[in-house]
């Protein structure tokens, strides 16, 4: 930065000398200084225009703690996401990301995981070779059918 100053300076000096005008110190001083705001100015980084931060949640299916991990990580992998926690009881993930985050692939980053969505009303299913990915500890499609009455086990009645 004083390299440039001074080099601009010393050319300041240099043009006025030759062009054969007799200026004071002070205008030599005057221009000099113009020239290093100058310099300056375009050196200098413009303010960044601060980016706002959004919360906002969907639920997503999993269970325990690898899946919560799981969970977080794959919604983290998505920039612009700053914070991803994911309630393993009311299985909702709570999102924090800048405003310039398209939520669509915050959500298919999650279901491309293995696990299934629900966003704005819609539902998003994981393939069948994403959820067999998970480790058996994550699996939760069997079990969450059972605890909403759609399987049932299968019990012989002995009748004697």
């Amino acid at each position: 930065m004083k390299k440039i100053i001074l080099s601009l300076a010393l050319a300041s000096v240099l043009l006025l000398g030759c062009n054969g005008k007799k200026e004071s110190e002070k205008e030599v001083t005057n221009a000099i200084e113009k020239k290093a705001t100058e310099v300056n100015d375009k050196i200098k980084p413009k303010p960044q225009k601060m980016k706002k931060q959004i919360t906002t949640s969907f639920e997503v299916d999993g269970k325990g703690e690898m899946s919560k991990s799981l969970i977080e990580k794959a919604a983290k992998s998505v920039a612009g996401v700053t914070k991803a926690e994911w309630n393993m009881e009311k299985k909702v993930l709570e999102v924090s990301a800048f405003d310039n985050v398209d939520w669509n692939l915050v959500v298919h980053a999650v279901v491309k995981e293995g696990f299934d969505s629900k966003y704005n009303n819609e539902k998003y299913m994981a393939k069948v070779e994403d959820y067999k990915k998970l480790p058996e500890n994550c699996r939760y499609r069997t079990a969450s059918l059972k605890e909403k009455g759609k399987v049932t086990s299968k019990k012989k009645s002995r009748k004697g």
